[in-house]
């Protein structure tokens, strides 16, 4: 990623048109003028809007987000922690919004630029009429070269900090691992997440898919029996006997059976951890009673699979790791119909299914819970079924 400031004198690249990402600062001149700064270094091939809403808090920031989102493949809301009122609000309306992500620190992003010189996890507090934020400027302050910033004055710092960029990155990441590791946030920052986002954009991420759903971010396999036990884990935590809203139990040896079913089994890692699986398994392999609903409601054709269960971490949620874990099967089982059920009150995986282009073919009730039976296949008729247990 190490470049040097003659990037902002390079020839823009010959390629064709990329998808469109739109980015919200907080403030009119630090934070907007780095990034817009930074889009041009990293030369990213996207239609990259930086922009200043009119709003200066995280609420309405992501308020203006999820108005406009529907126009951009991609959102980032970059806020401030600082002491807002509205923060956990903010923070809720943006959980689980696909294409929508809070690049957020704390207590400023002038955090992100201390980062720049050295790293430290001295947390920030009000001190007399001095907020946190005032007091992480000071801090800047002290950095060399640094002397005379001002927020609300600020010119095109980015380029004269650009030589640290990586040790800005290494320290950032480190420090918000070690923050979600003590769940203490003051301070961090999760603006190096936005400049490794650019640096992939630059580096071979060319769909609009890939930009919408944030492809850098996951490490994609197929699961080895060596994966049963963090397999197992994840579908326990979203099983019934939690509260869950899997159909069955999956303990560890169950779920080693299933790897070994001759079909593919995707898991994606974020960070090392494994937060999202998708199971696949041949329509005439031995199945519990709701899959064989579901193959009585609509059997498919000779090529078709049961697709699922899939499941993924509540932190992972809204971040598009659904569609990557299906491009990831599609290309094992190319040319070939999935059949799945959802339960008809689970009204998110069902939006989520139709966005990859399921569709409803057919309908079971089992121990009197209403099933709909969704298909990718395209050449038959939708027909309904009721199958009671």
């Amino acid at each position: 990623m190490a470049r040097t400031g003659n990037s902002f004198n390079r020839s823009k690249p010959n390629r064709a048109p990329r998808p469109t990402v739109l980015i919200i600062c907080e403030d009119t001149k630090s934070s907007r003028n780095y990034l817009e700064d930074a889009a041009i270094h990293f030369r990213v091939h996207a239609k990259v809007e930086v922009t200043h809403c009119g709003k200066t808090d995280p609420k309405g920031i992501v308020e203006e987000a999820l108005r406009r989102r529907s126009r951009f493949d991609k959102v980032f809301c970059v806020v401030d922690r600082d002491t807002h009122p509205g923060w956990d609000e903010a923070m809720r309306l943006a959980k689980g919004q696909e294409g929508l992500e809070v690049i957020s620190s704390f207590p400023c992003f002038e955090f992100w630029l201390i980062l720049h010189f050295n790293g430290n996890r001295k947390p920030y507090a009000a001190e007399g009429n001095k907020s946190p934020a005032d007091c992480c400027v000071s801090d800047l302050k002290k950095c060399e070269s640094m002397q005379d910033y001002d927020k609300g004055k600020v010119g095109r710092i980015f380029q004269s900090l650009v030589g640290r960029l990586d040790n800005a990155t290494k320290r950032s990441k480190g420090i918000l691992e070690d923050a979600k590791a003590t769940n203490e946030f003051n301070p961090s920052t999760r603006l190096h997440e936005l400049i490794l986002f650019f640096d992939a954009l630059e580096n071979g991420i060319e769909s609009k898919a890939a930009i919408r759903f944030g492809h850098m971010t996951y490490d994609m396999a197929s699961a080895t029996t060596a994966d049963a036990g963090e397999i197992s884990v994840l579908l326990q935590a979203n099983a019934p006997s939690r509260g869950g809203s899997l159909t069955g139990e999956f303990p560890a040896g169950k779920v080693e059976q299933m790897i070994l079913g001759g079909m593919p089994v995707v898991i994606a890692r974020r960070e090392g951890r494994v937060v999202g699986v998708l199971f696949s398994a041949a329509i005439d392999a031995p199945a519990p009673p709701s899959v064989r609903a579901m193959l009585t409601a609509w059997p498919g054709g000779p090529e078709s699979y049961v697709y699922g269960p899939v499941c993924i971490a509540g932190t992972e949620r809204g971040r598009g790791l659904l569609p990557q874990l299906y491009a990831v099967l599609q290309e094992q089982l190319p040319n070939r119909d999935a059949i799945l059920f959802i339960r008809r009150d689970n009204a998110a995986s069902i939006r989520a299914h139709e966005r990859l282009g399921m569709r409803e073919v057919a309908g079971f009730i089992l121990d009197r819970i209403d099933y709909a039976v969704f298909s990718s296949g395209t050449d038959s008729q939708a027909r309904h079924a009721d199958v009671v247990r």
